[in-house]
């Protein structure tokens, strides 16, 4: 141990090492060319699996942005058509506020008239 010049742990973890790269270096035997091509094999389906997940994702996002336009082009219609009902009212209110004070001056008016009338009837009598 003491002419290692790697530390204590590695030593145990050395020969595992050893053998992994025995295997993956000896290509010779048709046993490791199989299992290197398994685990190609697994590598590239779970690599065409991640990017069919990331093109469904661009696919959903793209529906989500979609339905954000249309909401927020609805929004706007509906603040227009706000607007613009809430000019009717005011325009309406301004309407009845209008025939009623014409009717207090018709009315007024009216009585004034059949007041001053009456008044020089009266005058008319008198003399």
């Amino acid at each position: 141990i003491g002419q290692a010049s790697r530390p204590y742990t590695f030593i145990e973890f050395e020969t595992t090492i050893r053998k992994l790269m025995k295997s993956y270096t000896d290509t010779r035997s048709p046993k490791q060319l199989s299992k290197i091509n398994n685990e190609l094999a697994d590598v590239q389906r779970i690599m065409v699996q991640n990017i069919e997940d990331v093109i469904q994702r661009g696919e959903q996002l793209s529906v989500l942005d979609n339905k954000a336009n249309n909401l927020s082009m609805m929004s706007r219609q509906y603040k227009k058509e706000s607007h613009q009902l809430n000019i009717k009212r005011s325009t309406m209110e301004v309407y009845w506020w209008r025939c009623w004070i014409c009717f207090c001056c018709f009315s007024f008016l009216r009585y004034w008239v059949v007041l001053d009338f009456n008044c020089r009837y009266d005058r008319i009598a008198i003399l």
